[in-house]
């Protein structure tokens, strides 16, 4: 059975939808404040009631507010700790939680001397100038401190781990474990019980309902809610609150509204709790959302099928989707793959070769060490002795899929591509042998988050539609808005995702905290 996008949506049900303007949406102290909205908006525009008093049934005084303990959140966190900052981070899980294995950074001794000159224009360039220049900036300055920051915490709490750098080849910094996907996971739970013996408080299971704002409109805290008892906790933060609560991922009904291009495509991660809390709570202070879409960072690795990953996603191989028919010039890069992908009725869709395809994967080493025996005996590579039995195997017509590869052999024999474009040179280990045997691997793209969110100053202060910043709010991580722009990855952008988070957690604590 394929994977449809109407199926993800339906399947989504719209439960989630219907419960969005319950969830944690921002909501100032003061009625009058509160924007009204049109009958017909969105669930998730309209603020939930104010807590009464009564039911408020803890204050905690602090300097410091992170709601939000993932990657840049707790980031944010053992910055303060360091700076020795009274601190209170809500989170919606009952542990801090993130994604990631790589961070691309500048300036630390673990990597060569990239020209960030060359980087700025070239992160700038790849998202055709809807990026706020002035935080890739930022990013770029402040990444290799970050990175060098948390090898000296390491040091000092003998965590028994440290950034290195991945290999020789290979532009960015790893958590040195073996998690793969999710080294930075293991990084944050370490660095989460540093900043506990450093006095920050977390509180799990209690997320963050809506920000406090004075008179004056800056904002002085936050209402939380604790989800096991349903107690309402206010925070009172004097120094600020610090937004990073991720992304929007898992809320349809966002996605509608923000980016319709991840609507129906199913998560790479597990990200049922990125619900989008935190754009919701900045909506309703008054923040400056970005204007264009949230960037879909949708990859095909680590794979959402249930037979798991499979090497080489990337390349040129003869592609078919669920009829049987070539659908793109395989030769485009991987972003283009992953639309081409979406655009079919079912976005998955099937490599085919034959034996040039399993030579090459058994003497190519792939970058994230995939390998052909793994993936076959997990079934994400399928075998047949005939085009017949490949296509029973894999659900599409017989009869298309041997047309199909008669073309495309028809197609490189007479050294042109008139279909699709393809390079001749780009059909190198893909060709298929009449003889047999015959391979399909199975693909699907799988979004790992939709990042987008509140416009800010070069300082992360988050800024009102008036372009004035509001006082004692600021943002990270995947909340931020225009860092990204139309892409995502591109071979120049390796690791910016995660470098973006940690370091725009970071700063975020620095900002609030007046270190910088």
């Amino acid at each position: 059975m394929g994977i449809t996008r109407r199926g993800f949506i339906v399947g989504a049900t719209a439960a989630g939808v219907a419960t969005a303007g319950l969830s944690s949406i921002a909501q100032a102290k003061d009625e009058s404040e509160v924007t009204s909205y049109e009958e017909g908006q969105y669930a998730f525009q309209i603020p939930p009631d104010p807590v009464d008093e009564s039911d408020i049934t803890e204050t905690i005084d602090a300097e410091l507010c992170i709601i939000g303990a993932g990657q840049s959140g707790v980031f944010a966190a053992i910055t303060a700790a360091d700076l020795g900052a009274k601190t209170v981070v809500l989170q919606k899980n009952t542990a801090a939680f993130c994604h990631g294995w790589a961070v691309r950074a500048f300036g630390t001794d673990l990597l060569p001397d990239d020209d960030p000159q060359e980087m700025l224009k070239s992160l700038s360039d790849a998202n055709v100038g809807l990026t706020d220049t002035r935080l890739i900036k930022l990013y770029l300055d402040y990444s290799g401190e970050t990175v060098d920051f948390i090898n000296r915490i390491a040091d000092e709490n003998n965590l028994g781990h440290h950034y290195v750098r991945y290999n020789d080849k290979s532009p960015y910094v790893v958590w040195d474990d073996t998690s793969a996907y999710h080294r930075e996971n293991t990084l944050i739970n370490a660095l989460a019980k540093v900043c506990e013996t450093k006095g920050v408080e977390f509180r799990y299971g209690c997320p963050g309902y809506y920000l406090e704002k004075d008179a004056g409109g800056a904002v002085t805290g936050v209402i939380a809610r604790n989800e096991v008892n349903g107690d309402y906790i206010r925070v009172n933060a004097s120094k600020g609150v610090i937004v990073a609560t991720g992304d929007i991922g898992a809320n349809d009904e966002m996605l509608d509204h923000y980016s319709t291009l991840a609507l129906g495509v199913p998560s790479a991660y597990v990200g049922e709790t990125n619900e989008g809390e935190g754009q919701q709570m900045l909506l309703w202070a008054g923040a400056q959302i970005q204007k264009y879409p949230f960037t879909a960072m949708i990859h095909m690795d680590p794979s959402v099928l249930p037979e798991g990953d499979a090497p080489f996603s990337d390349y040129p191989w003869l592609s078919v989707n669920h009829d049987g028919n070539r659908f793109m010039d395989e030769s485009c890069d991987y972003q283009a793959k992953i639309y081409s992908a979406i655009g079919q009725t079912q976005i998955d869709y099937y490599n085919i070769g034959g034996p040039q395809m399993k030579d090459y994967i058994n003497n190519t080493e792939d970058l994230r060490h995939f390998t052909w025996d793994d993936a076959y005996d997990r079934g994400a590579i399928v075998e047949a002795d005939t085009v017949a039995g490949l296509a029973d195997k894999i659900s599409v017509p017989a009869d298309a899929l041997q047309a199909t590869i008669d073309r495309y052999m028809e197609l490189y024999n007479a050294g042109e591509d008139s279909d699709f474009g393809k390079a001749i040179d780009d059909f190198a280990n893909t060709l298929i042998d009449e003889e047999g045997p015959f391979y399909a691997i199975h693909r699907s793209p799988g979004t790992l988050v939709v990042a987008g969110g509140a416009v800010t100053n070069d300082r992360l202060q988050v800024l009102d539609l008036d372009n004035n910043p509001i006082e004692g709010l600021y943002v990270s991580g995947n909340t931020l808005g225009k860092f990204f722009g139309m892409v995502y990855y591109m071979s120049v952008m390796s690791g910016v995702s995660n470098g973006r988070a940690v370091t725009t957690g970071r700063l975020a604590a620095r900002f609030a905290l007046g270190d910088l």
